[in-house]
Parts: structure tokens; C-alpha cells; sequence
């Protein structure tokens, strides 16, 4: 093993493995069944989508787990929009198409991502009980589908392979609302912060970003006729707070404002 990992996630380090693959080793604090429930659905996504690293076996290292996967070369397509800003709208267009084929699967045994949420809603800190209770009968009231989510769908989790596109990192997968799944993906890249301080650099960037959070989803209802802008919309405040939990560095304070202008 090398003695420095290719990539760092916030559950795991990647490292280069023998025969062309790569190990994703869990940090400690990663529980064993946290570990073995990727380990599952990333087994059963592979059998229904084919653009997505092969699980390959599982190891364990120094009292520490991991998995083997496919090694995937080529840059993350985050990295390719911020650095080509000019093919960026091209890049969209196919990270839309890739999220339409995602929802064109149907697991039902996956947990449902709505049941997450309403967990996730019950431990955010900074909201009142009764901002909880009024996002729980919100949730409530939106559908229910066993559509297969990947529910971090963001241009870093897209491997811009040779063959192409490939997606990453499934831990967070269930079943649920394609609009759902959309919602998800705008809320990750509405409040991402850019790691540009300069302004003449941050501004072409943070320019692209509202572009994004427009054309995206509208390209996803195009894609896929069973997505809304008012299905999306009605996910978005719940996903939102939800996501306080995460506790996404300069994400916080972003969207408890936004959160404040929507009532909350």
C-alpha cells in the first residue's frame, strides 16, 4: 500500500491497489454496519447500473475495513467545469442525462431516502420544534417512489472516465423521488463554497453556480417527464435542512438564511 492515499473522502481514504484497483480504507469512527450496508448496495447497483466502479472484494488492514474497487482513471468533473468554464455547459448536459439513467432503475429493497430524512429532521439543533414539526408535514405530504437515488449526485462524485462517465460513491443511495434526487443535487451546488478567494476568479465561478442551479433541473424535467420544477421546488426546503446535519464546512450559516427566508 502506498504510503499516501490518491483521494481523501469524509469517511475514507483512497489508495492505490494491486491489479488496477483501488482500496477505500474506513476511518475508525466508520461503524461495521455502516461499512457493510455500502458494501451491499453498492454490490446490488453494479447488477442494475453499469456506469459505476465494480466492487471487487473486501479487506481488512491494521484493525481498519475497506473495500476493493475498480480503479477509474481520469479527473472528477468538478474539477474539469471550475477549470473549463467555457465547456462547462456541455459537461451539464451530460451529467444530466447520466442522473436521467440513475433514475431509470427501481430497487425497492433500498431504505427509502423520504424515512432519512424525516431521522435527519429530528436531530437538526438550530431549528425550533416547531419549524421540525412544520418540515415533518411537509415531507409528508410529498410521494413516495422506490425509484433507485443516488442522493449526492454532484459533478465530484462524476469520474470523467476514457469510456465514459462514471459515477461514484453510493453510501448515501435509496429509493425515492426522482425530484427528490434533483433537489439534493441543486442544494449541494447552491451552497458549495468556492475555494477561490480572489475576487476576479471567484466571480466567473460563483456566476456559473447560479447558472447551474437554473439550467440543471430544467434540463432533468426535459430529460425525464415525470420531474417538475414545482416537484423539485416542494423537496428542496426539507433536503435543505436536513442537510444542516452534515455539518458542511461554510455550508451552515448559508442555509439556515435561506431557510429563514423561506419561513423557518
Amino acid at each position: 500500500m502506498q504510503e499516501k492515499p490518491i483521494a481523501l473522502g469524509r469517511t475514507a481514504e483512497i489508495y492505490a491497489w494491486e491489479n488496477n484497483t483501488v482500496l477505500k480504507l474506513f476511518f475508525d469512527w466508520v461503524s461495521d454496519e455502516d461499512i457493510a450496508y455500502e458494501a451491499k448496495i453498492h454490490g446490488v447497483i453494479q447488477k442494475h447500473f453499469a456506469s459505476t466502479p465494480k466492487l471487487l472484494g473486501e479487506i481488512e488492514i491494521d484493525g481498519r475495513k475497506g473495500l476493493i474497487l475498480e480503479r477509474i482513471e481520469g479527473p472528477n468533473m468538478r474539477d474539469e467545469m471550475l477549470g473549463h468554464l467555457l465547456k462547462a455547459p456541455k459537461m451539464v448536459r451530460t451529467f444530466a442525462k447520466l442522473h436521467t439513467a440513475v433514475h431509470k432503475s427501481v430497487i425497492p429493497e433500498f431504505i427509502p431516502v423520504k424515512a432519512r430524512l424525516k431521522r435527519g429532521i429530528d436531530l437538526i439543533e438550530p431549528l425550533s420544534q416547531e419549524s421540525k414539526a412544520k418540515l415533518l408535514k411537509q415531507l409528508d405530504s410529498l410521494p413516495d417512489k422506490k425509484n433507485l437515488v443516488h442522493f449526492d449526485y454532484h459533478p465530484g462524485q462524476i469520474i470523467v472516465a476514457p469510456d465514459g462517465p462514471v459515477v461514484i460513491d453510493w453510501v448515501t443511495a435509496g429509493q425515492g423521488d426522482p425530484a427528490a434526487d434533483v433537489a439534493r443535487t441543486i442544494i449541494t451546488i447552491k451552497f458549495f463554497s468556492v475555494p477561490e478567494e480572489k475576487f476576479f476568479t471567484r466571480l466567473p465561478i460563483d456566476l456559473f453556480v447560479r447558472w447551474y442551479c437554473w439550467s440543471y433541473p430544467r434540463q432533468m424535467c426535459q430529460l425525464n417527464p415525470e420531474i417538475s420544477m414545482e416537484a423539485v421546488q416542494a423537496w428542496m426546503v426539507p433536503i435543505a435542512a436536513a442537510r444542516l446535519n452534515e455539518n458542511v464546512p461554510g455550508e451552515k450559516e448559508k442555509i439556515l438564511a435561506w431557510l429563514s427566508k423561506k419561513g423557518l
